[in-house]
């Protein structure tokens, strides 16, 4: 996966550019499986989430990100306004899927449809038997590369069109 930018060059620096975009949604979920109340608290917090109350003195780690971001997609060379929408799904995502997935993940409750599933013959539904066995395997962590990787695919073929 290589940005191109507004040159529509894939430059060495917009693919490190990208590989950042990545590493920063991979290191969130890391954080939010962690602490598991953080997804929650962005979701319901919603004007501390981009910048939490901080004490005279402290670190404004919720300003220092925010300008990291902005100044990897300003480097990129997209347009602000796309640089916004690239922001916003980045943690959309991320805060969502780890929410979910710290409480429900496929894996976690794969006796329970194997179970379920072992009711029926194959052949009742056929979908289901398609699918169920490898779904029952998704971890969290898969899962979140590969919606990440999705994402950052999707970013790359919107800033070539623009």
């Amino acid at each position: 996966m290589t940005f191109q930018g507004a040159t529509g060059t894939a430059s060495y620096a917009h693919r490190r550019l990208a590989s950042d975009l990545e590493q920063l949604a991979l290191s969130s979920l890391e954080i939010m499986g962690r602490w598991p109340g953080l997804a929650t608290y962005i979701l319901t917090e919603n004007k501390f989430r981009l910048f939490p109350r901080v004490k005279p003195g402290e670190n404004d780690y919720g300003l220092a990100y925010f300008d990291h971001m902005g100044r990897i997609l300003m480097s990129m060379g997209v347009p602000g306004a796309m640089g916004a929408m690239i922001y916003h799904s980045l943690p959309f995502v991320t805060v969502i899927a780890a929410e979910k997935e710290n409480r429900q993940p496929p894996q976690t409750h794969g006796d329970f449809m194997s179970g379920y599933l072992a009711r029926f013959a194959d052949d009742s539904y056929p979908g289901a038997a398609f699918f169920a066995a490898p779904f029952a395997a998704l971890s969290s962590p898969d899962t979140y590369e590969t919606g990440v990787a999705l994402l950052l695919d999707g970013f790359e073929e919107w800033i070539g069109r623009d």
